[in-house]
């Protein structure tokens, strides 16, 4: 068997909501019931489409969209072909992520109702409720932006310890508000 090693995971240190990778997904929930357009962006440009139904009759709480397999998918085409459609319950999440690859990717729903009192949502602005994860792996010391207020925290991912055995990492929640972050120091 021959091993690959996936280099990307290890060169990228940027992480970003409008840039989203292996290490950083979005999880975005769907309060309003409708019908949604979905647009897929890599580095700027548009590469894929998708649509996702959110109502009470759908058994799902949760989408899971793997933003490169719609790349590929769904390529330049503008049309939608049947995998690239999404249903789940009101208040379920849709869940933004990447499996493989450098990543580089945004996404946007709009309602296709246009008199729909839901909200377009986009990863390059998060709004309250939705969530960022970020997994830094490379130790060192970090800053955090909210680029909407300019506010900044410190977070330091210090050198590994060796131990015996594997020790269990917790992940640590960081609130962004329209005062700041909190903490401002991890």
């Amino acid at each position: 068997m021959k091993a690959l090693f996936n280099r990307t995971i290890f060169d990228q240190v940027d992480l970003d909501s409008a840039a989203l990778s292996m290490k950083a997904a979005v999880v975005h929930m769907m309060t309003e019931p409708g019908e949604y357009r979905g647009q897929v962006s890599r580095n700027g440009d548009v590469v894929g489409y998708f649509r996702v139904m959110v109502g009470d009759q759908y058994p799902s709480k949760q989408a899971a969209l793997e933003l490169r397999s719609l790349d590929r998918q769904l390529g330049r085409t503008g049309s939608v072909p049947d995998g690239s459609l999404f249903s789940l319950s009101t208040k379920g999440h849709c869940v933004f992520f990447v499996k493989d690859g450098p990543g580089g990717y945004a996404v946007t729903l709009i309602p296709a109702d246009e008199k729909s009192a839901a909200e377009p949502f986009s990863s390059r602005e998060l709004k309250e409720g939705d969530v960022f994860t970020a997994t830094p792996i490379r130790p060192g010391t970090y800053a955090v932006t909210n680029e909407k207020n300019k506010s900044t925290m410190e977070l330091v991912i210090p050198y590994p310890k060796r131990v015996d055995r594997k020790p269990v990492l917790k992940p640590i929640a960081i609130e962004c508000t329209a005062k700041g972050m909190r903490p401002d120091r991890v």
